[in-house]
């Protein structure tokens, strides 16, 4: 599964998992369940900003998790691809989860 797919399975999931969230958090969480059609336009660079956008800064439970999502997402983004620190992010991420 590519890196794009990993972050909208994570975000649909993480979405049917947390309680009370916010329109601002279901913003996020759809920009980041797009991350494939973004790739696919070769426009990853919208999906920053275009979250960025929308992302809250509060300290919220809600919004550590969907911020460390966007994290691993974006690990890689404007630099090579590193596969052995992407791992490591993604096992110490579903471990903090």
């Amino acid at each position: 599964m590519s890196l794009c797919n990993t972050i909208a399975t994570l975000a649909h999931e993480v979405e049917k998992q947390l309680s009370d969230i916010s329109e601002t958090q279901l913003a996020m969480l759809e920009i980041l369940k797009k991350m494939p059609e973004y790739k696919k336009k070769k426009r990853l660079d919208l999906w920053d900003d275009d979250y960025r956008n929308v992302m809250s800064e509060t300290n919220s439970f809600n919004n550590r998790i969907i911020d460390r999502i966007w994290n691993l997402g974006g690990f890689n983004l404007f630099g090579a691809f590193e596969v052995n620190k992407t791992y490591q992010y993604y096992q110490q991420m579903v471990q903090d989860l």
